[in-house]
């Protein structure tokens, strides 16, 4: 590889990592900021019907794949 090359190179992942730098700061400042909240019995029903949703997403998927499974 050129020395141009090699510098360019260098230089692409320099500003690669800058810019992913930047974003991991701009997202911890974002996820650590106050947050507004519900009361904690609308956060706990809220928590419970995630939950419900990610069991339906589970069931779905284990379908699919069964179902896959039985077409191959």
């Amino acid at each position: 590889m050129s020395k141009i090359k090699g510098k360019l190179h260098r230089a692409e992942n320099a500003d690669r990592k800058n810019t992913i730098d930047r974003e991991v700061e701009r997202l911890h400042g974002t996820l650590r900021a106050p947050q507004m909240r519900h009361l904690p019995l609308v956060e706990e029903a809220m928590g419970r019907q995630a939950l419900a949703l990610l069991r339906q997403l589970e069931a779905a998927c284990v379908s699919a794949d069964d179902l896959a499974e039985a077409a191959v």
